[in-house]
């Protein structure tokens, strides 16, 4: 078991900080599906924002990566608990309550497997969006 954390870990610190397009999660909407275009155009405008630093763009694209936002992104439970993670983290004044309760949420539905994976994801993201 160890040597299988000591590969995750290395595969995780050679791993991208998560998908860097808003596209990578996106999936197809009907033309006739109202709600499915609606947030799927939402998703493209809050996307390049998160990763900005913005704190409402971070909780949209959080909520959306773990309830799939009316069929329009592809669900991504680890990269969601990272994003609440790194809200949280972010020193924003407008982290709340609410936020803990999303990251309790969110990250408590993963294994501490995955919970790890979510903690290096977001300690990698966190950085990218100091950097900028």
């Amino acid at each position: 078991m160890r040597s299988f954390l000591i590969g995750l870990a290395a595969l995780l610190i050679a791993a991208p900080a998560a998908a860097q397009k808003a596209a990578d999660y996106e999936l197809s909407c009907e033309e006739s599906d109202t709600w499915c275009n609606i947030s799927l155009k939402q998703f493209r405008k809050w996307y390049p924002l998160a990763w900005r630093g913005d704190y409402q763009g971070q909780r949209n694209i959080a909520f959306c990566l773990r309830d799939g936002c009316d069929g329009a992104i592809r669900t991504n439970p680890i990269t969601g608990c990272a994003w609440r993670m790194v809200i949280v983290a972010s020193g924003s004044p407008k982290v709340d309550s609410s936020d803990t309760l999303n990251l309790k949420t969110d990250c408590g539905k993963l294994d501490a497997v995955e919970r790890e994976a979510a903690s290096a994801q977001a300690a990698r993201m966190l950085a990218k969006i100091q950097r900028r």
